[in-house]
């Protein structure tokens, strides 16, 4: 996840975002409600050079879906670092999926 290995931790810890994904709920579909959820945030408000901000556009190529994505819906928020840590391993599980 070199894409946001920059973002400062107290950046990670202090920034909150919705839940939108979890071991439970993750596939493609929620990838890219991760990645809708993400676009919020900017390079600067992850202390982040512009460059190095391509999360969601990696996460929206991945899942092939940027256009039919649905938006977060009502859920509860997490620390941004805790929702980059699910779609972490949700990512290894869907990528997995592919390599069988």
């Amino acid at each position: 996840m070199a894409h946001v290995d920059g973002i400062r931790k107290e950046k990670a810890h202090e920034l909150w975002i919705e839940d939108v994904v979890t071991l439970r709920n993750c596939t493609r579909m929620t990838l890219c409600t991760a990645a809708k959820a993400l676009e919020k945030f900017t390079a600067e408000d992850l202390g982040l050079q512009e460059a190095e901000w391509k999360l969601p556009r990696l996460l929206f190529a991945f899942t092939q879906l940027q256009h039919n994505c649905p938006k977060p819906g009502d859920v509860s928020s997490v620390p941004l670092s805790q929702l980059l840590q699910a779609i972490h391993s949700c990512a290894k599980k869907q990528f997995s999926l592919l390599a069988h």
